[in-house]
């Protein structure tokens, strides 16, 4: 989510990377501040919560970053709610975004309910699903991604000629934008295993 609080936590990092004497990325990336200015975390477990938000990361600059999304908050008349208790949600405490996601696809929730859960793109969304299977965790794209489309999509691949990494793009325009790119980045996403 790129508004006014992305912009203002784009700052923050760039001040503190400019300080640390380190290029922007290595304090957060784009897609950390883009998951922050959704959630709009709390506490710590929340922006723990959020994809590249580590142990190291949230101890040296996590406090910074939780006070700028609540000044501005306060400032904007934006009230915020607890979405992770401050102990833990189900008594476990996620040490990453992928984790949270995890629990919630375990939970039953479809693409769209996750991604609202976690106040999240579905494009993140479909990248922690890729990164869970990468780690071993059983998805089932069937899901997310009606049989009927996952075939076009996989007749498309070979019928362009796609090697991995594959592009989503020509995927998305040679079907003539009918399949969303989140559907065709979990079927390309989990062929790749």
């Amino acid at each position: 989510m790129r508004d006014n609080l992305f912009e203002a936590l784009r700052d923050l990092r760039n001040s503190i990377a400019k300080k640390d004497g380190v290029p922007p990325y290595i304090v957060f990336s784009d897609v950390s501040l883009e998951e922050m200015a959704g959630m709009k975390p709390t506490n710590e477990p929340e922006i723990r919560s959020i994809s590249g938000v580590s142990e190291m990361k949230w101890q040296r600059y996590g406090a910074q970053f939780l006070e700028a999304i609540k000044k501005y908050c306060q400032e904007n008349g934006i009230i915020l709610q607890e979405k992770i208790p401050q102990v833990a949600i189900n008594q476990v405490t996620y040490n990453s975004s992928e984790e949270f996601t995890y629990q919630l696809y375990q939970q039953g929730l479809d693409l769209e309910g996750i991604a609202q859960q976690r106040s999240i793109s579905k494009a993140t969304i479909s990248f922690h699903l890729i990164g869970l299977h990468k780690e071993g965790k059983e998805i089932d794209i069937n899901r997310f991604v009606p049989k009927a489309q996952q075939d076009i999509v996989l007749k498309t691949v070979k019928l362009l000629k796609l090697e991995p990494p594959y592009r989503l793009k020509p995927i998305f325009e040679h079907l003539k934008e009918q399949v969303p790119y989140e559907q065709i980045r979990l079927v390309v996403g989990l062929m790749e295993q």
